[in-house]
């Protein structure tokens, strides 16, 4: 599965995902409030040895601006400018919003969630949610007929798999988080949830990764919330029947460097991401061996035709996984 990895350069301080509330029932601030100011990062991509480079899509934050699409990322497809924001947000503040395939039309769609208020008591979100089909010659940016039922995680980007779009919750300052996913159907743009696996130590809260691999939405956590190394657990959902859908665990990952699988190598070895580093891992015998360090990649600029070192003032890396598609974006 070809992959692409991107980096960020030091013009700022790195956004940290923030500690889930405490639950002794205190009132608490809203979530960005806690977290340190961002200022716009470059953002590369890096040739990783023979693993092709290309881009599925790029959202440019507070709002999206653009989509890139494969194999010449370097042509953006422009959406139209919106800020659907209903209350005061900082501009550091990224609006989560994901791309997904209608299987009915054939198209894809961005949705992009946004802040309709802020509950004064709880200081729990109350969230809205657009769509911008892509390839329709009058599309606009739309408001879904109902808001989501609950907030989402604006540092995430939501999986989208078999029509359905998964968004992780944002549980920050809810007396009784919800053990759940919440599903956006890109057909009808109705919204659902999807249970946890029963096996998930409740504890964790929204420590957890979703991806997609092999045409199966994933999840991958660690097996207790105790202090201490703990394995990394990986469970695929088998079947989709909202509150009472089912999961697997597929893979139990001997290493204390929390990460995620990135591909499936052969039936007994995953292609494993943590801490700037793609391993090897073979479940057997637990071995993990390195692939490729981030921080000593070199790659080169297009357009200058120089290599350089992807180490250099980069303080963030990503590797995304992508399947090709003949698919265009637009009509």
């Amino acid at each position: 599965m070809p992959l692409t990895v991107s980096s960020k350069g030091r013009s700022g301080r790195r956004h940290s995902p923030p500690k889930s509330a405490s639950t002794n029932g205190s009132h608490h601030l809203p979530r960005w409030q806690n977290s340190c100011s961002v200022k716009t990062s470059t953002v590369s991509s890096v040739r990783c040895a023979n693993l092709p480079t290309a881009t599925a899509w790029c959202f440019s934050p507070p709002t999206p601006r653009s989509i890139y699409s494969t194999p010449q990322p370097e042509t953006p497809l422009t959406l139209p400018e919106s800020n659907p924001n209903k209350i005061p947000v900082p501009p550091a503040v990224c609006l989560p919003a994901g791309l997904g395939l209608d299987p009915c039309t054939g198209r894809y769609k961005v949705a992009r969630a946004f802040y309709r208020s802020l509950d004064p008591l709880t200081d729990v979100f109350h969230m809205g949610m657009q769509v911008y089909t892509i390839g329709d010659t009058a599309a606009s940016w739309r408001d879904t007929p109902t808001d989501p039922p609950y907030p989402v995680l604006e540092w995430t980007t939501p999986k989208s798999v078999n029509g359905q779009m998964y968004w992780i919750i944002d549980t920050y300052n809810m007396k009784l988080p919800p053990h759940c996913l919440l599903r956006f159907n890109l057909e009808d743009e109705s919204f659902g949830t999807t249970r946890l696996p029963d096996s998930l130590d409740p504890p964790i809260g929204e420590a957890f990764m979703v991806d997609v691999m092999h045409g199966e939405l994933c999840l991958t956590a660690s097996s207790s919330a105790k202090p201490g190394p703990q394995p990394q657990l990986v469970w695929a959902l088998v079947h989709e029947d909202g509150m009472s859908s089912r999961w697997e665990q597929r893979y139990s990952v001997r290493t204390s460097q929390v990460g995620r699988p990135m591909a499936l190598l052969s039936t007994d070895m995953v292609m494993w991401y943590s801490r700037r580093c793609l391993y090897r891992y073979v479940l057997h015998t637990n071995e993990l061996a390195d692939l490729v360090k981030m921080d000593g990649l070199r790659y080169q600029r297009r357009r200058a035709g120089t290599f350089e070192s992807a180490g250099q003032n980069i303080f963030f890396f990503n590797v995304m996984p992508y399947m090709e598609s003949l698919v265009r974006l637009a009509a």
